[in-house]
């Protein structure tokens, strides 16, 4: 979702993003840190997902699966809480959570 952010105090807006980043990026600022996600859905409820800090250097990645669908041809965004066992995307009217497949 492009709209204006309103940040928290102490969240970082979304730095520049590092060249050696793909080109379709998503940034979740935290509390004095933040993350890079790169998404690429195979179906509606499983996705590959990679996770980078903000100077791109690679953090962790993980195929995710989800109970729910999500309509990936609609607007939505990583939200808290996401990591590296666990990533949420919020869509106009549900929040969805995929789970790292081998977080067993």
């Amino acid at each position: 979702m492009s709209k204006k952010t309103a940040y928290f105090r102490g969240t970082l807006p979304p730095p520049e993003k590092p060249v050696n980043l793909p080109e379709k990026m998503q940034w979740l600022a935290g509390e004095g840190a933040g993350s890079w996600f790169h998404i690429e859905f195979m179906s509606e409820n499983l996705a590959q997902i990679n996770r980078y800090n903000p100077k791109g250097e690679f953090e962790c990645a993980g195929l995710f699966i989800s109970k729910d669908s999500i309509n990936i041809n609609e607007l939505y965004e990583i939200t808290h809480l996401s990591h590296c066992m666990e990533v949420r995307f919020k869509t106009q009217d549900k929040i969805v959570l995929f789970k790292n497949v081998n977080n067993d």
